[in-house]
């Protein structure tokens, strides 16, 4: 899955600069797209390296004595002397273990397949940050795309162009035409 991130974040990062670039500046956009676009991209893919290197919080001997002070029993959900049956070491507070990678990991919320790792106490700011930081660059380039495309049809006069269809009929372009 990592693999296919990569494809595909390079891949819509290329197109924004092989075809994007060349209409920037444009009738509705300045050159600044250019650079706020590429520090946009290069901090997803640091969220996403972060998100993807970073432990989780997987608790080992030689952390579990500061695992089981880090969060309190609630007596609720979360038991004192509640062994892990698998690690064999008394479970802290807000652990879970994780059947994927074998190990118990603090305030564990889930094993993901896109960072190849499971996402927990340590790694939770940079999975949240990757998942913000995309939402970001998405809707940002679907605003910076609808006005490249805008300058296309302003500086083509497509607005005001007409079309001949297979019938052989005029058809005048309208804003459902050219999307």
């Amino acid at each position: 899955m990592q693999i296919i991130y990569v494809v595909c974040a390079g891949g819509g990062f290329f197109v924004y600069v092989t075809v994007g670039f060349p209409h920037l500046p444009g009738p509705y956009l300045s050159s600044i797209h250019k650079y706020t676009g590429t520090v946009l991209m290069i901090a997803c893919y640091y969220s996403y390296y972060k998100a993807c290197t970073v432990d989780p919080g997987y608790i080992t001997a030689a952390t579990k004595k500061d695992a089981l002070k880090r969060f309190k029993f609630d007596r609720i959900m979360y038991q004192p002397k509640n062994m892990c049956k698998t690690c064999n070491f008394e479970k802290p507070a807000r652990s879970k273990h994780c059947s994927v990678c074998d190990m118990c990991v603090e305030k564990l919320d889930h094993h993901c397949v896109w960072v190849n790792q499971c996402v927990g106490l340590r790694n939770y700011k940079y999975f949240l940050a990757f998942l913000f930081l995309h939402a970001w660059l998405c809707t940002y380039g679907t605003i910076v795309g609808f006005f490249i495309l805008a300058g296309i049809c302003q500086k083509n006069n497509l607005w005001n162009a007409s079309f001949r269809s297979a019938d052989g009929s005029v058809i005048e372009a309208g804003y459902s035409i050219l999307f």
